[in-house]
């Protein structure tokens, strides 16, 4: 069926409104051929209004003696079929152009489907082949955001307001589909592709054939159970773009955002997207809760066991472990001795059962934990540990003063020695995560693809990268009353030391979890992110401090790596040399010519030149221990940082641990520039501030982009001990920002309780993905 159109035109419009219906078509008067071909050059076009005006010029090449509609010039119309509707499914539905393509992929194009109409109207009537003018009314239209698949089509919801998704969908999902064959298995709590690789941390609801990726649009069914779109979302490294309709049918959409633990509107469990959408009353963004409290499938054979506001969720063996279970752990090598009998595992000591669940990639249950796990009857070793009158249970993390444990028996505590067998008492492993994290890790197992050198940079992504507000750090007063020598800092002064030169002499020990990691970087230090961005091949770092003058070091670091070619023509920057001194003031003052820091830069440099000096001469040599490890070490890294520096990808903050600007304003502008957070470097900043989890602290690590890879770098002190001061650890991003959402998480010691120790001295791993 034809439609009828009111072009501006009234050579043609007239005789169509004096007669109302469309006159009979002439012989044709366009070269088909030609036009044809000239709409493959048409679709190539850029943008819609490029491919309309493409179509335009072809049409006057193909029908030079009929007046196209001025319409396909101007891009207005309006069907004179559909002079009434108001929207584009009134449109369809009033001059049902059925080679345009059903009513949502008509709906849901990014081109003009008004037009379109208008287009093929004149086309037929003007004894255009049909094949042919459908398919140059088709280029009009545009390409479809939204096209229905050939069954199962979801009903898209109703009621949104927010506006029309740019991007086409790249996802359908129905209830139907979610149980598809073919979809990622599930196995060691992480779903697997067709080859058994580890996917993603979540499960993805995914439909076969479509892979997760960021900045996904979907069209999802109105049935689909708000609990698998938190399982979807969670999926993902960004939000989720539902496609929908507003109330008169207009494209509209809804923003989906995954949270750990709020949510911004109140459900039902067994609530729908229909109840969603109800529910966000108009919000064009919704935040989904998709961890902490909710249980979601974990390590095969395990059980999950919600949480509570005050602990988190967890997963627990069904039954206790067996003589089999712990053979297995002799054989490899981290348990020893033989247990006799053949069924249920008992007699243990306390760090029995600490080493099989250890081997297991998992951990011994808290008191707590055990209470709330469906009961076996059996007497079991817990993590928990008390005072040594056995006041005072620690669910979250060791007491400092422990010389005790507890075996949990028939619902009841019963205070143990750590180093004597206990008769009845076995083991029952859990673990916080719905995966296993058994050493060694995922990450070093499987090391990644080297990563190419980073890419150019627009004034716009530099401008996103650093024109944010910080935290003013000139505020935060020195601590009085500190021993000059080591230093300390509190929660409203800094340390009167300045560690513009490091102190931990080991960070090479991270060098299997970063390398090619990818992702960008946020730290405190100062020649700690350099080696830590070499590694990772990072696309942004973000060096912040609150020390002024760890501020300033930065500065002159970058502004020596932009005028030097190789590693030894940097550190000669700083040698102790009037000329070299000379050189270097030059370049500050050419690089930081506006700044109105220049001066207290310059002064800086002279003030603290010859400690760097000794450093970097110091780095120039490899290490020891791992010679891949460092930036002024290996040639090829300094011409990776250098190349950094050139686009404008490393930028030094003044921000506070404890502020509210710096680092909320850097998971911002991560979030815009596309980048995830994989590497946040805290030295031992928490512990060292006395450790308390502050609601700042804890809302500025949760702002942060984290994925699966991500991993937070710590240092606590331990003592003064020969060669180094520190124990290192690698926590898991996506962990520590669970964990920080839980209220019962008061100390940062806690936040690492169930670390794992690694064969590498002083060195332990939580929460990353087993092998």
């Amino acid at each position: 069926m034809s439609t009828r159109t009111v072009p501006a035109l009234a050579a043609f419009v007239l005789p169509l409104l004096l007669t109302g219906c469309p006159k009979s078509a002439p012989e044709a008067a366009c070269d088909t051929s030609s036009l044809d071909a000239a709409l493959a050059r048409a679709e190539a076009a850029a943008n819609p209004a490029e491919r309309t005006k493409a179509v335009a010029d072809a049409v006057a090449v193909a029908c030079p003696d009929v007046p196209p509609p001025p319409s396909l010039a101007t891009g207005d119309a309006t069907p004179m079929c559909a002079l009434e509707a108001t929207d584009l499914r009134g449109v369809w539905d009033a001059c049902t152009p059925e080679p345009l393509g059903p009513v949502d992929a008509f709906v849901w194009a990014d081109g003009n489907p008004r037009l379109a109409t208008v287009l093929l109207a004149w086309m037929t009537e003007n004894g255009v082949d049909p094949a042919v003018a459908a398919h140059t009314a088709q280029v009009v239209r545009g390409k479809p955001l939204y096209t229905p698949p050939p069954s199962g089509a979801p009903t898209l919801p109703a009621g949104l307001t927010g506006p029309v998704p740019t991007a086409a969908a790249t996802w359908v999902v129905t209830p139907e589909l979610l149980q598809a064959p073919g979809s990622p298995g599930w196995s060691g709590g992480r779903f697997t592709g067709d080859g058994g690789a580890p996917g993603r941390k979540y499960a993805a609801w995914a439909v076969a054939g479509i892979a997760p990726a960021t900045g996904v649009v979907a069209a999802v069914d109105t049935r689909v159970k708000v609990e698998e779109l938190q399982r979807l979302v969670a999926s993902l490294e960004a939000p989720l773009t539902l496609l929908g309709t507003d109330a008169k049918g207009a494209p509209a959409s809804l923003v989906l955002v995954p949270h750990a633990t709020e949510q911004t509107v109140k459900l039902a469990p067994d609530a729908t997207l229909a109840d969603l959408v109800t529910a966000a009353a108009g919000k064009a963004e919704v935040q989904l809760a998709v961890g902490g409290q909710r249980c979601r499938p974990g390590p095969d054979g395990m059980v999950c066991v919600a949480g509570t506001e005050q602990r988190a969720s967890f997963w627990i063996d069904p039954a206790p472990a067996t003589v089999a279970d712990w053979d297995t752990c002799v054989r490899g090598g981290q348990c020893s001795g033989k247990k006799a009998g053949d069924g249920a595992l008992v007699g243990l000591r306390f760090d029995d059962a600490r080493k099989l669940c250890q081997f297991e990639g998992k951990r011994l249950p808290t008191e707590a934990e055990l209470a709330a796990a469906p009961a076996t009857g059996g007497a079991a070793w817990t993590w928990t540990t008390t005072n040594a009158k056995g006041e005072a249970p620690c669910e979250l993390a060791q007491c400092r003063s422990q010389s005790h444990a507890v075996v949990w028996r028939n619902g009841a505590r019963a205070l143990e020695s750590r180093s004597t067998s206990v008769a009845d008492a076995g083991v029952r492993c859990a673990t916080s995560h719905p995966w296993t994290t058994a050493l060694p890790a995922h990450v070093v197992t499987n090391p990644r693809p080297a990563r190419g050198m980073p890419e150019k940079t627009t004034p716009e992504q530099r401008k996103l990268a650093s024109d944010f507000a910080r935290d003013p750090i000139e505020d935060k007063g020195v601590c009085g009353g500190r021993d000059i020598k080591k230093g300390g800092a509190g929660l409203e002064c800094r340390d009167p030391l300045s560690y513009v030169i490091p102190n931990e002499n080991r960070d090479l020990v991270w060098r299997p979890y970063l390398e090619n990691i990818g992702g960008s970087y946020i730290g405190v230090g100062s020649d700690q992110a350099y080696n830590f961005c070499a590694a990772m091949r990072c696309e942004w770092a973000w060096m912040m401090d609150y020390d002024p003058n760890v501020v300033r070091a930065h500065k002159v670091i970058l502004a020596a790596i932009q005028k030097s070619d190789t590693p030894a023509a940097f550190a000669e920057y700083f040698a102790p040399t009037a000329a070299a001194g000379k050189s270097t003031e030059a370049v500050l003052r050419e690089v930081y010519a506006t700044d109105p820091e220049l001066e207290k830069l310059v002064e800086f440099f002279y003030g603290y030149r010859p400690k760097m000096y000794e450093w970097y001469a110091w780095r120039l040599r490899p290490y020891e221990e791992d010679k891949k490890w460092g930036w002024l070490a290996n040639p090829d890294q300094f011409a990776y940082i250098k190349a950094m520096v050139a686009e404008g990808r490393m930028i030094p903050v003044g921000g506070d641990m404890l502020g509210s600007k710096s680092m909320q304003n850097i998971g911002a502008a991560a979030k815009q520039l596309g980048t995830t957070i994989r590497v946040y470097y805290t030295s031992n900043a928490p512990t060292a501030w006395g450790g308390q989890l502050t609601p700042e602290y804890r809302a500025n690590v949760r702002s942060l982009p984290m994925d699966e890879w991500s991993v937070v770098a710590e240092t606590h002190y331990q003592g003064d001990r020969p060669g180094d001061n520190w124990r290192y650890t690698t926590i898991g991003g996506v962990v520590m920002q669970e964990r920080l959402a839980l209220p019962s998480y008061e100390r940062a010691h806690e936040l690492e309780w169930d670390r794992l120790s690694t064969p590498v001295v002083d060195f332990a791993v939580l929460g990353l993905y087993g092998p």
